[in-house]
């Protein structure tokens, strides 16, 4: 191909990728002449250069689009999305004709009269399209005049005797001035201090999303800065006027930002539109705009001052920005050219990575320090190389807002698409890889998940549906996630896809969680679409999607909530040539597990606080008080296992929310590999990804994490299987033990009902000789871990065993064990403790729900009050069905958060717990209010006296009564939990009195209000 002619089908296809997504920001935003000189810039240079390489059928068809946007830029005719849909079609045309150009390097034949003849029609305005309704846009008052003043040229438009006569039979200030109550404030007709929390809010999105004030904000705080303006507002209206002395504080921002005069009027009309959408009356309207405009001559004179300062420091920056604009140079590099150079330096760390090899083997000689310099100029070249690899992730997000804009057009939706951290790099190679399936995912959220604006009015959402992109590196890989604020994915509706399609029994489903349901959207043929359309229906997708990511070595995770919106998070490796790798050992043989999915490593032996475990018949580890579900590398690869084994090396694994653990013989170093492709007669093989040459020349064969984690949900149970090691927390928010599921460990003990107890509490499953059973004053105990362990039955209905090996629970806590023996320990579930039935029996707080069956919930504080005297007796107390209380439980201690919860939940309240006083304190910067709060005094970071303080002195809780929980006694830490604002102080051991001051607390608080 002509050297010419591939340039210029390289910079067309640029321009026009450009102005298709321009286009769609011009059509949101009509006013903004930057981007429509850019667009018409970008289309004439096209035209232009097409008639110097004599292809005239481009030329027409962009000159007849040039034509259009030229009456778009002169005002004559308006953007709306009509004439946009007919520029994006005249664009679509240009496209196939440069696919054809490209494939033979001749203009095609073909007939555009009828594209041509519409464009033309619209520049001379014969068939300009009537405004389609679309989102209100503010109009900077400004431009205002500029339109109304031309509505008389534009055939249609309304004459102005029409619009004085609208006027004046419109209701004015005065008409309304009869319902306003004038014996109230500002403030309080507004509505209060929610109302003013909203306009805030509003405020700065509004600012934000205009491109010509949105630098007004940049940089700064927002959760800051609207908590400064909901202030002001609120002083401001309560005395109804503009407190001045708060102004340069509240609008620091904008002075920093030297505000104008034009870009705070703009400000103030943004202000009167999001007062209009709260349905504020027009005359609450003028005051609120008339203070904020008083504030606006303190921010626009002190942005003046601010400017003059920084003039000649903006002048020496434009002149270096100018020179190195000219020093900037760029070149083109044919792709191939790029491959090439990484395939040698692949070669090259392979050549490395032996002669490192061989040097560490021969100890010191004359050839260490030179390789040791190849090793460093390696590297640094390597690190090179991938640099020209990398492109922004915006790259293959450019097509996205396009897709969008047409979705919305063809389903009648009303959608804002958000992209985040376009500027994100990753490996071109990888890039590609994932543009079809980020646009599939982005089409998925548009057609499935986002509602049309009449559903989403009638549940209370806004009619602007949101579709959010986000990528970030985070530990050497790229996290993408596509989230919307849908509908969710409908439980029901995929229950009775997966029964019609015979992936599960009704039984198998009815045991699922709703996110193991929601994940049956990744099999292959799996759709709820009622209809085959041209966006989706066939059921074909999303398995597709997840196959591809996880070829490239990435990991797909779904969270899903039913009516509030659906969230993906991709995982992928930044580059797919060279890698870090973990060298493990198996049956003698070696193999390689790439660190991005690896978090740490255990190494497991009797004698060690790891142990592996047995449930039902499945390995799995305590680590930091979860069970992790283990699977062994010899039994996944055919290999007998290893008898009198005396240690074990544990994996530790992630792929996507799933934790779990690989049990393998040896664990080696780390080491940079370069990925081979896997043989053709292993591809069907899911643990295997490719291979490698290590150092020494070896070949070994790189595991799949993806497929391990296949292997290992396929030999377990449901209850202990993928989503046994999920991650709790949920987009980064706090996790909290009164609303997430907690492990709950589920046995028998005598009797014909279930018990449970939360597994957090329970240090230990042992299995005990009874031949190793001895008694102290009647009392059974043995001998555990260089102590006596004293032990107990759950009740009388149950008598230890007479032989043989008796289970026992032991919980530990303070250095001291006891042990519940009990007969036999039936499965670990994940769900929620709420006590519905409160018991009389001693050692049981009452009866919850445990995954669908009734199941007695045991109180451990009773049991640890019998053998160390520690709590007092249980306190049995009828449970408040009209009200559940908030609770906020602060402790560092993660054993008496778990034993405290079932019995607050007892009692009546519901509880949040917490392990520290930052955790707790998110909560407050989140709004969120709680009836009492509890906690502990010594506490790592910030003890409980500091964490009252902080309470009292500022922010939302300073009214909500504290309660302080100790072990420490003294009277002097009673004065000062006093002084510093706890309502009451509790020995940590007191439940009765802990219960008692909670009524009265809470008393007190509702009778104050």
């Amino acid at each position: 191909m002509d050297d010419l002619l591939n340039e210029f089908l390289v910079e067309t296809n640029e321009a026009i990728d450009v102005v298709d997504v321009e286009l769609v920001i011009l059509e949101q935003d009509p006013n903004n002449n930057s981007v429509l000189d850019n667009i018409f810039r970008l289309v004439h240079t096209i035209k232009g250069t097409c008639g110097f390489l004599g292809l005239p059928r481009l030329e027409s068809v962009a000159h007849s689009a040039e034509n259009v946007l030229g009456k778009f830029r002169d005002g004559e005719i308006l953007v709306t999305p009509d004439a946009v849909t007919l520029i994006l079609a005249a664009l679509d045309r240009i496209k196939e004709i440069l696919a054809g150009l490209e494939e033979t390097q001749e203009e095609p034949q073909g007939d555009d009269t009828e594209i041509k003849d519409r464009l033309n029609a619209m520049a001379a305005g014969d068939a300009a399209p009537a405004p389609a309704p679309v989102a209100p846009v503010v109009v900077e008052a400004t431009e205002a005049t500029d339109v109304v003043s031309s509505l008389g040229n534009i055939p249609g438009d309304v004459s102005l005797e029409e619009l004085e006569a609208a006027f004046a039979a419109a209701p004015g200030p005065g008409d309304m001035l009869a319902n306003e109550d004038s014996s109230e404030s500002l403030f309080e007709r507004l509505g209060g201090l929610d109302t003013v929390k909203v306009l805030s809010h509003l405020f700065h999105n509004r600012i934000l999303s205009d491109a010509r004030t949105k630098e007004l904000l940049e940089g700064a705080d927002l959760r800051g800065s609207k908590n400064l303006m909901t202030k002001f507002f609120q002083e401001s209206f309560e005395a109804e006027h503009c407190i001045l002395d708060k102004v340069k504080a509240t609008f620091d921002s904008f002075i920093s930002k030297n505000c104008s005069t034009s870009q705070f009027n703009i400000t103030s009309e943004h202000l009167k539109s999001v007062l209009e959408e709260i349905d504020i009356s027009l005359t609450l309207i003028d005051e609120v705009v008339g203070i904020y405009e008083i504030a606006g001559e303190t921010i626009t004179e002190n942005s003046i001052e601010t400017a003059k300062t920084s003039d000649v420091k903006k002048e020496v920056s434009e002149k270096v920005a100018a020179e190195s604009n000219l020093a900037n140079q760029s070149i083109r590099v044919n792709v191939g050219v790029l491959e090439e150079l990484m395939t040698m330096v692949s070669e090259l760390v392979l050549t490395r990575n032996q002669l490192m090899q061989i040097a560490r083997n021969s100890g010191d000689n004359d050839y260490t320090v030179p390789l040791q310099r190849l090793s460093q100029c390696t590297t640094e070249l390597q690190e090179g190389v991938m640099k020209t690899r990398m492109q922004p992730i915006g790259n293959a997000w450019s097509k996205l807002p396009r897709i969008v804009r047409d979705l919305t057009m063809d389903l009648g939706k009303k959608i804002d698409l958000q992209m985040l951290g376009k500027e994100t790099e990753l490996d071109r190679q990888v890039l590609e890889l994932i543009k079809d399936p980020l646009t599939h995912m982005v089409r998925n959220s548009a057609d499935h998940g986002v509602e049309t604006p009449d559903k989403r009015l009638a549940a209370g959402k806004k009619e602007t549906g949101v579709i959010r992109l986000n990528a970030f590196h985070e530990g050497g890989h790229i996290i993408i996630e596509i989230t919307d604020d849908g509908a969710g994915l409908p439980v029901q509706k995929l229950k009775e896809k997966a029964l019609k399609l015979e992936l599960a029994t009704a039984e198998e489903l009815d045991d699922m969680s709703d996110n193991q349901i929601q994940r049956f959207i990744f099999h292959a043929g799996f759709s709820t679409a009622e209809k085959v359309t041209s966006v989706s229906g066939r059921g074909v997708g999303m398995d597709v999607v997840r196959s591809n990511i996880e070829k490239i070595g990435g990991t797909v995770d779904l969270k899903s909530i039913e009516g509030k919106g659906t969230s993906f998070a991709i995982k992928i490796p930044l580059t797919l040539a060279i890698v870090s790798a973990l060298v493990v050992e198996c049956n003698k043989q070696r193999f390689a597990i790439p660190q991005i999915s690896v978090l740490e490593l255990v190494r497991a032996c009797p004698d060690s606080d790891h142990v592996i475990e047995y449930v039902n018949g499945t390995p799995v580890l305590r680590l930091r008080d979860r069970l992790l579900p283990l699977t062994s590398l010899r039994t996944i690869l055919g290999f007998e296992e290893e008898k009198d084994k005396k240690e074990d090396f544990i994996i530790v694994a992630q792929v996507g929310n799933f934790t779990f653990g690989i049990i393998v013989d040896q664990v080696f170093d780390t080491e940079e590999i370069v990925v081979k492709p896997v043989a053709p007669i292993l591809k069907d093989m899911d643990i295997y990804s490719g291979n490698t040459i290590l150092g020494d020349g070896s070949v070994i064969m790189i595991l799949d994490a993806n497929g391990l984690a296949q292997a290992i949900s396929a030999k377990s149970d449901s209850s202990a299987g993928a989503d046994f090691g999920a991650d709790t927390e949920e987009d980064g928010e706090t996790s909290t033990m009164g609303e997430e599921k907690e492990a709950i460990l589920s046995f028998k003990a005598g009797g014909k009902s279930l018990k449970a107890v939360p597994l957090s509490l329970v240090s230990r499953l042992e299995e005990i000789d009874v031949k190793d059973i001895e008694y102290s004053d009647g009392k059974p105990l043995v001998q555990y871990r260089g102590q006596l362990m004293p032990m107990m039955t759950l009740n009388d209905t149950y008598q230890i065993k007479e032989e043989g090996r008796q289970q026992v629970l032991v919980f530990a806590n303070a250095g001291k064990t006891m042990g519940l023996i009990v007969e036999e320990i039936i499965d670990i579930l994940e769900d929620n403790i709420e006590v519905e039935l409160v018991s009389n029996t001693k050692g049981v707080i009452g009866s919850a729900v445990i995954n669908g069956k009734s199941s007695e919930i045991i109180d451990v504080a009773y049991f640890l009050e019998q053998v160390f005297g520690s709590w007092s007796a249980s306190v049995n107390i009828d449970k408040k069905e009209d009200h559940r209380s908030n609770i906020l439980l602060v402790d560092d201690s993660t054993f008496f958060l778990h034993m405290v919860r079932p019995l607050l939940s007892a009692a009546g309240y519901k509880v949040t717990a917490v392990s520290s006083a930052a955790e707790a304190l998110k909560f407050r910067d989140k709004g969120i209010i709680f009836d009492v709060i509890i906690s502990d005094i010594e506490m790592p970071d910030m003890d409980g006296f500091s964490f009252a303080k902080e309470i009292k002195s500022k922010g939302e809780w300073t009214e909500i009564p504290l309660i302080a929980l100790s072990s420490s006694t003294r009277p002097e830490d009673y004065d000062l939990g006093r002084a510093v604002g706890f309502n009451d102080y509790l020995e940590k051991r007191d439940r009765d009195s802990l219960i008692k001051t909670l009524d009265e607390q809470i008393r007190l608080k509702s009778e104050a209000a």
